[in-house]
């Protein structure tokens, strides 16, 4: 999904169930200073493809929803890095791993105890000249 300046209602549950490699992604894609929110909540199960969370330059994705599963996450933009801000503000239970692809001004920021979940392993980009986020 692309958005701008969009809300996904906490009424909806996003599974994802990617066959291939690659991403599947939620980026907030719009203009300098455009804010979306995902308020529902992510499954997460795919052993190939990482569920993505991204946002452009200059713009800020809110994840609100709880990202659980035995799939991985990526956070940033693609192989290229994100230089926008994605918060993660929920407890994540999801137990794959957890990559950073963000370019060099790009953010994240956890706002709760286990936003990154306490059994992921942490690995800081996908290839050389990305992952140099600022990590708050």
């Amino acid at each position: 999904f692309q958005l701008e300046n969009y809300t996904i209602a906490n009424s909806v549950t996003i599974n994802v169930t990617a066959t291939g490699t690659g991403y599947s992604s939620i980026v907030e894609s719009g203009s300098s200073g455009s804010v979306s929110t995902i308020n529902a909540n992510v499954t997460q199960n795919s052993s190939t493809a990482y569920f993505e969370l991204g946002a452009g330059s200059g713009t800020t994705l809110n994840m609100n929803g709880i990202i659980s599963g035995s799939g991985k996450v990526a956070i940033g933009t693609g192989n290229g890095g994100g230089s926008g801000t994605v918060f993660l503000n929920n407890t994540n239970t999801y137990t794959g791993e957890t990559i950073f692809v963000n370019g060099s001004s790009g953010k994240i920021v956890l706002g709760a105890n286990n936003a990154i979940s306490s059994v992921s392993s942490l690995r800081m980009g996908a290839v050389s000249g990305n992952g140099g986020s600022t990590f708050n």
